[in-house]
């Protein structure tokens, strides 16, 4: 018989687990950064050169450079991101951010996945399951693996 009770906490720990690892995703590098400000140079100078205003963005970028120059690049994208929001608010757009299915590919290869699986043999699921589970997900840290339901 399944204990309902063990399955809803696994589930629940394997959903804190997935929240956990998805804003662990990785930060663009050092070079992805350098192309990024290349984009944004663009833009910024298009949205500048139709008149709208970009003081805010001048002020996020600034910030951005600095965090770059001292290496910390989640700070220097985070700021990055808001130059950005910043000239689309200056031209009035509301963009919704989507992302091509490389970049989703590319986002998700960096995941990293971190399993506590409790009861193997809790009537759902064989170990031979299990083992697939963690193989194709690529579980990099496995906990409290291979009890057993009492």
């Amino acid at each position: 018989m399944v204990d309902v009770k063990k399955v809803k906490s696994l589930t629940i720990v394997l959903m804190v687990g997935i929240i956990l690892v998805g804003g662990c995703i990785g930060t663009p590098g050092k070079n992805e950064l350098k192309q990024m400000f290349s984009e944004f140079n663009e833009k910024y100078n298009e949205t500048q050169s139709q008149g709208y205003n970009v003081t805010e963005a001048d002020e996020f970028i600034k910030e951005a450079r600095k965090a770059y120059d001292t290496g910390d690049y989640k700070t220097a994208n985070d700021l990055l991101d808001k130059a950005s929001g910043a000239l689309d608010k200056a031209k009035g757009i509301q963009l919704n951010k989507a992302i091509s299915n490389e970049d989703a590919k590319r986002k998700l290869s960096q995941v990293k996945v971190a399993s506590q699986y409790r009861y193997v043999l809790d009537g759902i699921r064989s170990i031979d399951d299990v083992i697939k589970i963690i193989k194709e997900t690529r579980t990099g840290f496995k906990n409290l693996g291979w009890g057993r339901l009492v």
